[in-house]
């Protein structure tokens, strides 16, 4: 499961890694790095909040919720096994703008510390929306009516 979950990350976060290397070529072989820059902490944050929500989200998808929940896995090693590649996916391409950001001396908004800890919370809060989502919906829907309710 763990290798299953590595490989859909990295799926499913393609498209930004390659905007993220685009906006990063920008960078670097063009005058316009002041402008690219700022774009590319964006895209960064937007990578950690796509990690974070992509959590549950292909089970809700596929209604394969209650599958998931019947393996034979705790509840915790289950969300564990989803959280790790997702904590390291994240992680790894944090450590790897920070080195570059330090080699390259980009412009940004933030420095360094206040932009891991931005970018953090990002990451952490999705995952907090994406676990508790569900629940977050049906507490503001209006109760579906019943059957016996209609028939008085």
């Amino acid at each position: 499961m763990l290798a299953t979950e590595t490989k859909r990350i990295f799926k499913d976060g393609m498209i930004l890694f390659v905007v993220l290397a685009a906006i990063f070529a920008g960078i670097i072989f063009t005058d316009r790095d002041a402008y690219l820059a700022p774009a590319l902490e964006i895209f960064l944050l937007l990578y950690a909040s796509f990690t974070g929500w992509s959590l549950f989200e292909r089970e809700r998808q596929e209604n394969a919720g209650e599958y998931m929940l019947s393996l034979p896995l705790s509840r915790s090693r289950l969300l564990l096994l989803k959280f790790l590649p997702r904590l390291l996916s994240v992680s790894l391409v944090l450590l790897i703008y920070l080195r570059l950001h330090q080699t390259w001396q980009l412009p940004s908004f933030l420095n360094p510390f206040d932009f891991s800890i931005l970018y953090a919370g990002f990451f952490l809060l999705s995952i907090a929306f994406s676990i508790s989502f569900k629940n977050f919906i049906t507490a503001f829907s209006p109760p579906a009516c019943s059957s016996s309710a209609r028939s008085s």
